[in-house]
């Protein structure tokens, strides 16, 4: 039985569930929603990823919205530190298949 129990959104598309068990604490990673990440960039507005599906949502400016296949997270996550999202993305987005999604 969980004595302390609480949910900790460290990322905005993850919510992690903390229990604590005696001496032992264990980490439950549990998937609440998958919500898109506005972005900061002149290109881009918004992105989602889906970790299990491993596929990036790319909702651009202009209006357009992108869905990418066979994404690492680490890029997801390399995209969300970026300087410049939107040259970040030019630079590597060729690497993915892609289907337009509006």
């Amino acid at each position: 039985m969980p004595t302390q129990a609480g949910v900790d959104h460290r990322t905005s598309e993850v919510g992690l569930l903390f229990c604590k068990c005696g001496e032992a604490r264990e980490e439950i990673e549990i998937r609440l929603f998958m919500k898109p990440v506005r972005l900061g960039s002149a290109a881009i507005a918004a992105v989602r990823y889906d970790e299990k599906k491993r596929t990036l949502d790319v909702e651009f400016r202009e209006g357009d919205t992108y869905r990418y296949s066979h994404v690492p997270e680490f890029v997801y996550r390399e995209l969300l530190k970026a300087e410049s999202a939107g040259a970040f993305w030019n630079a590597i987005k060729d690497q993915f298949e892609y289907e337009k999604l509006n």
